[in-house]
């Protein structure tokens, strides 16, 4: 989902500072929105893309921490820098205690009004961004849990095509993605085939095999990597193997899926809601995902090869990543790329274990 442009809010009763500041704010490329009283602030700063509050503690009586406290409990994440003249001091307390990130003394200096706010702004935007990826975690673990559903396995056996839609309705969500696929290499290798999709008009079945090492999918699952693409439609690798105009957005995501370094198929995922490009957050939960997808599509190749019933080849259920897992991929978000965990990293009970629950809450 695109996330608006941050913006600033200034509330101050004093016409000349109210001006001053917005002025200097928006010289200094911030947004700035400048109110003069504390219920049209309130009403403005309800608007997510309100990440900061400029406030003259002083403003009316004791208007400005009526106001903080509104603040404080309709929109908590907001970082509040609270304006004082000299005489404010017991102001400037209540403020802080009522968690004000900042105070500055007025006559204001214009390089120490613009540091603080983009200070506020940058620590507003880890936040959310935090808050963010941890909801997304926790429909991950909901998805999971889902797709360990009794209604996925037949006879002790997998379901492969209504797995593979359950996969890729779970990419969809977790991803906010537009359009997923889940694609299995046919048994000599040769190509790809849409197993599941969401967001296409066409059925799986209607859709066209990709040769392997061809396109995105063919190039990911050939040679095992995971990929974030900017731009396909001018990505060397890509550009002249990908249809104009094939996707709404040009961001994607693929990522392979293997079992013991065997090549099963990929993952896919383009078209993020609202136009946003998908990015290494997408790209970190897609290979959380697919970790326990690769583990069960390998069980039901082995069931076809074999013959056997999966329950009696595997002898387990699918299960929930042991933390060791989960935290692999999630280290990435801050040291980079990582190998994911092989198939010993996952455990065994019939019901998902508490791993990304433990995750989301440690968050």
């Amino acid at each position: 989902m695109a996330e608006p442009e941050l913006r600033v809010l200034v509330v101050d009763d004093e016409r000349f500072f109210r001006e001053a500041i917005r002025d200097t704010l928006s010289e200094a490329g911030i947004d700035c929105q400048a109110l003069a009283s504390g219920d049209p602030a309130l009403e403005a700063a309800r608007d997510p893309a309100v990440g900061v509050v400029v406030l003259d503690v002083g403003l009316g009586e004791r208007g400005g921490i009526d106001l903080l406290r509104r603040l404080r409990a309709e929109r908590p994440a907001v970082r509040v820098i609270v304006l004082s003249a000299h005489t404010d001091h017991e102001l400037v307390l209540e403020a802080l205690r009522l968690d004000a990130s900042d105070y500055l003394a007025k006559p204001l200096h214009d390089e120490e009004l613009v540091l603080a706010v983009r200070r506020a702004l940058a620590g507003f935007d880890v936040e959310s961004s935090w808050q963010r990826l941890r909801e997304r975690l926790r429909r991950l673990e909901a998805r999971l849990a889902k797709l360990s559903g009794p209604e996925l396995f037949a006879s002790g056996g997998v379901d492969v095509e209504g797995f593979a839609k359950a996969v890729a309705e779970a990419v969809g969500d977790v991803l906010d993605a537009g359009k997923t696929s889940v694609m299995l290499l046919d048994p000599d290798g040769m190509e790809l085939r849409v197993v599941a999709a969401t967001g296409c008009p066409l059925g799986a079945e209607q859709m066209d095999p990709v040769p392997a090492g061809e396109g995105v999918a063919g190039v990911v699952s050939a040679l095992g990597e995971a990929l974030l693409v900017e731009d396909v439609y001018s990505d060397p690798r890509f550009a002249d193997r990908v249809l104009r105009d094939r996707y709404e957005s040009s961001s994607l995501v693929a990522v392979p899926l293997r079992s013991d370094g065997r090549a099963l198929g990929a993952l896919c995922a383009t078209d993020a809601s609202g136009g946003a490009p998908l990015g290494e957050d997408d790209l970190v939960l897609l290979r959380i995902l697919a970790i326990p997808v690769a583990s069960v599509l390998a069980r039901a190749a082995e069931e076809e090869e074999s013959g056997v019933p999966e329950a009696e080849v595997a002898g387990v259920d699918i299960g929930e990543p042991e933390a060791g897992a989960v935290g692999a991929e999630l280290g990435m978000l801050e040291e980079g790329t990582a190998e994911p965990p092989g198939d010993e990293a996952w455990g065994q009970p019939a019901e998902p274990g508490p791993a990304v629950a433990e995750l989301v809450d440690a968050v």
